[in-house]
């Protein structure tokens, strides 16, 4: 809706944000239930959890000297943390805090579950990082996605109050206490899409290999006006644009999961919307994750990144039945990067103990940065679109878990490059066919030793939005 100036306005009978109370204290009880779960936990499988037992002393903890990188599965760091991050901001945002309020909660819970629940083992860098970071990228999707399932329906039926839990069990539960369903911000605008893709992928001296992908994709946007006709511009401070893919993928040589989210924590929006054209700008910051475990396309794809605070920008200009939309991403990154060229450096010193997580899991700890340019040009219902996306990461020394056993502290980095261009047909708004190639090149380096990995795949999709 908007003014005969064309600025917009709220959604008639929506709550202003002032008028929504917050309720930090609730939030802090839910924070402390959530903690007392994962102890009883903790304390239930001991006899599990006895193994990262390294009993360091309080003076170790607090000088530093007892903090590290810890040397757990890629899953478990850079998936099963990053969920529990989720919940701990999602909780904090359904009470009606602020995002850099909801940060701090899910920061001081991640902490607390560190350096007081898990008083038996050293302290992990890395999950003082990574789980509230991912956990706003994730957790703040999670939570608009509520706000829309929660704002959509209207009905009061035990199917309705199924989906809103399933959806968005914070706000639902949030909305149960206050004994007020409609209590939310006005619902956000949101695209949906699901996806199939074939491929054919194909390795540098190896057989090609047929690949199946179904994934899932979405956008919740939270800015009033947003996609409706008039003209403005406003800073964005809420993280009003927020997006979650998932894709699952299956071939004869394995299966993989392939997870990332993206959520704008500051910028600024300009649009101009008329009914024969469209201007849409967004800059600002963004934080985002990703998280990549595969062994699809016949070779092991393993990469967990928190994309710290970096670039992020949107264009999208249409008119007389053309369209360009342009996206473009750049961040330092805090990783956990699978190492091709290990298992080579190892054959070559078997003796040799390098970092333990190489050692274990065959993976390292890296920091470096990634960019992503997407370009998506369209005439009518044809598009093409062009995606590159490089990364680059070198690993992080002196941090391990049981330096003292280590006898090479062996370097490690890897060069990630991706490029695809698509041909797409949209026949009908909610239906969309495509048809391309992708190529994933890794440099890969361990010591002195070097892999290159190489795919290439050929493939078709359809996407149905809804």
């Amino acid at each position: 809706m908007t003014t005969d100036a064309g600025r917009p306005t709220e959604t008639p009978g929506a709550l202003e944000a002032a008028e929504i109370e917050p309720h930090p204290g609730r939030a802090a009880l839910a924070m402390a239930a959530m903690l007392t779960l994962g102890t009883s936990w903790y304390w239930a499988y001991r006899g599990q959890n006895a193994v990262d037992w390294d009993d360091p002393n309080l003076r170790a903890r607090v000088s530093g000297e007892a903090w590290c990188m810890d040397n757990n599965g890629i899953a478990m760091n850079f998936l099963a943390h990053p969920f529990s991050g989720s919940a701990f901001y999602a909780v904090a945002r359904a009470n009606h805090l602020g995002v850099a309020t909801s940060s701090l909660y899910s920061f001081t819970t991640s902490f607390i579950w560190e350096y007081v629940i898990e008083f038996r083992e050293k302290v992990s860098i890395n999950d003082v990082v990574v789980t509230p970071g991912a956990g706003i990228a994730m957790g703040e999707f999670f939570h608009k996605l509520g706000l829309y399932v929660n704002g959509a329906l209207t009905q009061t039926t035990p199917a309705a109050s199924a989906l809103r839990y399933a959806t968005g069990p914070t706000v639902a539960i949030d909305r149960a206490i206050d004994d007020a369903p409609a209590l939310a911000e006005p619902p956000p605008h949101a695209d949906f899409a699901l996806s199939y893709r074939f491929a054919s992928a194909e390795r540098h001296g190896s057989a090609s290999l047929n690949r199946h992908e179904l994934g899932f994709t979405g956008t919740l946007v939270s800015i009033p006006g947003y996609g409706q006709l008039g003209s403005f511009d406003r800073g964005l401070t809420n993280a009003d644009i927020t997006e979650l893919s998932v894709a699952a993928s299956h071939s004869s040589e394995g299966n993989g999961l392939d997870l990332a989210a993206d959520t704008l924590l500051l910028g600024y929006y300009a649009q101009d919307q008329q009914a024969t054209s469209t201007r849409r700008a967004m800059i600002g910051t963004s934080i985002a994750y990703r998280f990549l475990d595969s062994h699809a396309a016949g070779v092991s794809e393993r990469l967990g990144a928190l994309h710290l605070p970096g670039l992020a920008a949107d264009v999208h200009l249409a008119a007389g039945g053309l369209s360009l939309e342009l996206r473009a991403r750049a961040h330092p990154d805090f990783a956990g990067v699978g190492s091709l060229a290990y298992p080579q450096w190892r054959a070559a010193f078997p003796d040799e103990r390098p970092k333990s997580i190489l050692l274990k899991k065959g993976y390292y700890y890296g920091l470096g940065g990634s960019g992503r340019l997407n370009a998506q040009v369209g005439w009518g219902p044809l598009a093409l679109r062009a995606e590159a996306e490089a990364a680059l990461y070198d690993s992080v020394e002196g941090f391990d878990r049981a330096k003292e056993l280590v006898t090479v502290d062996v370097p490690a980095s890897d060069r990630i490059r991706i490029t695809r261009f698509e041909l797409l047909l949209l026949p009908l708004p909610w239906l969309t066919l495509s048809a391309g190639i992708e190529q994933r090149r890794v440099v890969s380096k361990t010591g002195g030793f070097r892999t290159t990995s190489n795919i290439v795949e050929r493939g078709f999709g359809v996407s149905v939005g809804f």
